[in-house]
């Protein structure tokens, strides 16, 4: 088990990226969903709320339109940058990335990652 190979803790963080709800409503309809914390006592649950590559893909999108947009207005661009959502995304993915390199450097905790289906 990952747990056993870390004897300097008495736990792991099991790391969703998902938005917790999604995780809820897959449990909910025998679609997945994620681990139960009854079943295994020695994992900390993190989720993220980064959405699915379906919803990452338009929102690439949008920001590939700014760019190519950008002979037009600043504020032009700027708005389209903003509905895009993928500063959004971006910090999201990053506020993940931070947890975990904390976890593995400052708490010397394993860590298991989950990402939603097709990452």
């Amino acid at each position: 088990a990952i747990i056993d190979t870390n004897s300097n803790s008495s736990f792991m963080y099991l790391i969703d990226t998902r938005p917790k709800l999604n995780a809820v409503v897959n449990k909910a309809a025998h679609k997945g969903g994620y681990e139960s914390t009854e079943h295994y006592t020695n994992i900390r649950y993190q989720f993220f709320n980064v959405h699915n590559i379906h919803v990452m893909r338009e929102s690439l999108q949008k920001l590939t339109e700014a760019v190519h947009s950008s002979y037009g207005s600043v504020n032009c661009v700027l708005s389209t940058l903003e509905s895009s959502s993928w500063l959004k995304h971006i910090h999201l993915i990053m506020e993940a990335s931070l947890f975990i390199a904390k976890a593995l450097y400052h708490e010397g905790v394993n860590v298991l990652v989950h990402c939603s289906d097709g990452w």
